[in-house]
């Protein structure tokens, strides 16, 4: 059966169809094994990589097989050679697989001379007897085999069988959310909205077939609603029927126990381990696990289990009858009664198990369940509470937290339309201005408009009369111009707001106002205003939700500053804090601010990981703006150690990213671009970059972020006197001590003046950022070698090499500036070795049987060389 040319690659898959494509090209290599979870794209990479082999000229043949056929020798080639197995009927000496192997031989026209490809979709299903054939053709690279096979127990055969054809693995990872998007936008003929992707992330965890469906039943149920030329979601994404049977098909026969499992999980989401094998036994639980029915993980405090698959889990919900339902929340429900609400998601659990079981909750319940389901990003259950909430009192709280989990489930058109709704006639201010800043929010962050956003707050304005009310919506103001960069109206939009305000406004207040004078260079006031907040009036134990924006703020106030154990202190206590408290956006932007101060210290090494969690994190929530940065400082750590080619990689997939509010997006996407450019050698076109990006920070008044965009100009060895002076102004307009030392540093790169450069290495050494001293240094013994300084030029030498990190296996632009410093030869280093443990020159002289004048003539050579003066410096330089 001859395969069909794909009309197209696969969306989002092409990193995969070009790993398949190189492999096909590697005579040592005969066969490739995609795998991966049904639905994942295992076929369409498959497709993808024969269509492309079929443009350079391979033949193509597409097999498949059944479960039926499998038992059957040679069923599985039946469409390519039915004539040909009569041949089975006659002889027992061999002569019926020769002829078959000739068969096919044939009917691949394996003799033509051009290289051919077989396509296998799920390759254990193959009777044995056909897959052996085909091995041997590819093990004597005869034929290229592309097969497939889905995870499951039938994976470990499929590989046993492909050794002999030195096949290689190629498991298919989930859709991330940028490729997410790209599908969604092809399939429905225009571009998504961030709603409609983030929860078309959160639902299928990537899986094409899922997305393909639930968008199809979407688009088919109206719930899809065409906002300026964008698709938002403008009701649940349900699951369609024919998916819900091909994924309860899909999942195979389940026994009693197994069904009880999957039907708690379903209606509960995660549980304890301890808790399923208190009702069914480990042993089903293992078993499980081992068929991908259900995931295990350790959220540091105990095991939890929740369904192989979030849909799996929809699926199965759908499948179960009224009855069913309401007995498994039951169940649940005298479950948390046995061992009682001890853990924080108990509280939303118990909210669910009454509801599901046809009780009655009261509203504070339901709002104070709601609150916790936010908080740990369980936004679905936020939903259905929310909804339970304000169907059984219909209050502007109700309605509030409705709105606010309706714009988390990314459903943004009901959420603008929940809070268009007419206000009552005795309504008072403060409810007005909170709908408007709410509907506000939800224009700016949901649908990307904050023309629109700040006429929702102005119009506001016009009707208000109280102090309070009408500074909150101020407030607001001067947040949506700080994400849109302007932080300087930000800080001029919040200048009349004093301490006499309402606490919620001061709140408020700070939570813009101090991150706005952090970059507009009013750095200590920002630190300043970021603790008093913090500490002050709303408590240090808590760092999660509102109350983290102003932590966040300090820590980020500590590292402008210079105060990088500060920062560092910050992050870690918080991390810590967020972990335990299962605090998950609050767990991302601390993660995103530990990468941040480890890039400042100059470990890049410890920096990656942290940002490795938080664009996992940010994925997960599908937060474009973290992912963006997070993905920009990976890119950017990955540079500093010398993989500029995964560096590059890192920033295409950052710049893919949909953009979103945010002030430092666009400098740290800059930056990741140069780093990458400079770690593959194109320095000029890194140098383009910062420059351009320093002038737009300028423009903007974001001081700290235009100094830093400097600075990496001066590291990638490419800054100019109008660059100096640039960096002169803007560290004269920045508070504490670490931007007026990098002011300092790009001017003396440009004044190639050793003094100034290694006055501006030392000052970095002491406020922690060890890498940046190491350039320095680095660039000052450069200078001094350039003026005729050997000696300076070789204490510096090792200056850098001692600040140097030790991570830093890799030279930074800068560093290769260093001079490269005569070697001792082998006698000066006998004698350097002697002097420097103490042994005077008679007797060194003595020993090696010269005089004293060649010890003191060789030693004085080792101390120009090595830059020192004494013995005590001898011996710190040689490590002694």
């Amino acid at each position: 059966m001859r395969h069909r040319r794909a009309a197209s690659p696969p969306v989002g898959r092409g990193r995969e169809v070009q790993r398949v494509l190189d492999l096909a090209g590697d005579p040592l290599v005969g066969a490739v094994l995609i795998t991966g979870p049904i639905g994942i794209g295992k076929s369409r990479v498959a497709e993808g990589a024969m269509a492309g082999l079929i443009e350079r000229g391979w033949r193509g043949t597409g097999l498949s097989a059944t479960d039926s056929a499998g038992r059957i020798p040679y069923a599985s080639l039946s469409e390519l050679i039915p004539d040909a197995l009569d041949a089975l009927d006659t002889g027992g000496d061999g002569a019926a697989e020769l002829a078959v192997l000739r068969a096919v031989e044939e009917a691949l026209e394996l003799g033509d001379g051009a290289p051919h490809a077989i396509v296998i979709d799920d390759v254990a299903a193959f009777d044995r007897a056909s897959s052996d054939l085909l091995v041997h053709l590819a093990a004597n690279r005869r034929v290229f085999v592309i097969a497939s096979q889905p995870l499951g127990a039938g994976l470990s055969e499929a590989l046993i069988r492909l050794t002999p054809a030195r096949v290689v693995e190629l498991p298919i990872e989930p859709l991330d959310v940028t490729a997410t998007a790209e599908l969604a936008a092809d399939v429905l003929g225009g571009p998504v909205g961030p709603g409609l992707v983030r929860e078309l992330s959160a639902r299928t965890l990537g899986n094409p077939l899922f997305i393909t469906e639930l968008l199809a039943t979407a688009a088919s149920d109206g719930r899809l609603d065409d906002h300026d030329g964008t698709f938002q979601l403008s009701g649940d994404l349900e699951l369609g029927a024919s998916l819900g049977r091909l994924i309860l098909n899909r999942l195979g026969a389940i026994d009693a126990d197994e069904r009880v499992v999957l039907e708690l999980l379903a209606v509960a989401g995660p549980l304890g381990v301890d808790d399923l094998a208190d009702r069914v036994g480990f042993g089903v639980l293992e078993e499980m696990e081992r068929r991908h029915l259900i995931v295990t993980w350790s959220d540091r405090r105990r095991l939890r289990v929740r369904a192989g698959h979030p849909i799996h889990a929809e699926a199965i919900v759908a499948d179960m009858t009224p009855l069913a339902r309401r007995r498994r929340h039951g169940e649940l429900l005298a479950m948390l009664e046995a061992h009682g609400a001890r853990r924080a998601d108990d509280h939303v659990l118990t909210a669910l198990a009454l509801l599901g079981a046809g009780r009655s909750v009261e509203t504070g319940a339901l709002l104070r369940a709601v609150e916790q389901a936010l908080r740990s990003d369980r936004v679905r259950d936020a939903g259905h509470l929310a909804t339970a909430a304000f169907g059984a009192d219909n209050t502007e709280s109700t309605r509030a937290v409705l709105a606010e989990a309706l714009i988390r489930l990314g459903r943004f058109v009901e959420a603008d339309a929940l809070l268009a709704d007419p206000l009552p006639d005795d309504a008072d201010e403060w409810t007005r201005m909170w709908r408007a800043i709410r509907r506000s929010s939800n224009q700016l962050w949901g649908f990307r408009d904050a023309e629109a956003a700040v006429r929702l707050d102005v119009a506001c304005l016009e009707g208000l009369r109280d102090v309070d009310a009408i500074e909150r919506v101020l407030a607001h103001e001067a947040w949506i111009a700080y994400c849109r960069g302007d932080a300087t109206r930000a800080v001029e939009d919040t200048q009349g707001i004093t301490d006499r305000s309402h606490p919620d406004v001061r709140f408020a207040v700070a939570a813009v106002r101090a991150p706005a004078l952090v970059l507009a260079g009013r750095i200590a006031d920002g630190a300043q205003l970021a603790e008093r907040a913090w500490e002050g009036e709303w408590g240090a134990d808590t760092p999660n939700g509102s109350h983290g924006q102003h932590l966040i703020a300090l820590g980020f106030a500590n590292l402008f500053l210079g105060d990088i154990a500060a920062a560092r202190l910050i992050a870690t206590e918080a991390i810590a804090s967020c972990r335990h408290r299962r605090e998950v956006t609050a767990l991302l932007f601390f993660l995103d601010l530990a990468g941040w101060t480890e890039l400042f210290a100059g470990d890049a090494a410890a920096a990656l990981p942290c940002f490795a969690e938080a664009f996992e994190t940010a994925a997960e929530l599908s937060i474009a703006s973290s992912m963006q940065s997070s993905l920009a400082g990976m890119a950017i750590a990955e540079a500093q150690l010398g993989d500029g080619e995964a560096a590059q990689a890192t920033w295409r997939r950052a710049s893919d990213v949909p953009p979103a509010p945010g002030p430092r997006a666009g400098a740290e996407l800059a930056q990741a671009s140069a780093w990458a450019l400079a770690a593959s050698g194109r320095t000029d076109e890194a140098a383009r970059v910062l420059r351009r990006s320093a002038a737009e920070l300028g423009a903007r008044g974001l001081r700290p972020l235009e100094l830093l965009t400097l600075l990496d100009l001066a590291r990638v060895d490419r800054v100019g006197q109008r660059d100096a002076e640039q960096a002169a102004t803007a560290a004269a307009a920045c508070q504490g001590s670490l931007m007026p030392a990098i002011g300092t540093l790009v001017g003396a790169v440009v004044d190639k003046d050793p003094g100034r450069l290694e006055d501006a290495a030392t000052r970095l050494a002491e406020l922690g950022c060890a890498l940046w001293a190491a350039e320095a240094a680095a660039m000052a013994a450069d200078a001094a070698a350039r003026a005729g300084d050997q000696r300076r030029a070789a204490a510096l030498h090792r200056e850098s090499a001692r600040w140097r990190p030790a991570a830093q296996v890799s030279p930074t632009p800068a560093l290769t500036r260093a001079p490269v410093v005569d070697p001792l030869t082998r006698r000066e280093r006998e004698i350097a070795s002697l002097a420097a443990g103490g042994i005077k020159n008679a007797e060194i002289a003595e020993r090696l049987h010269v005089s004293v004048r060649t010890v003191e003539t060789h030693l004085q050579r080792v101390y120009g060389k090595l830059g020192i003066r004494s013995r005590a410096e001898l011996r710190r330089a040689l490590g002694r």
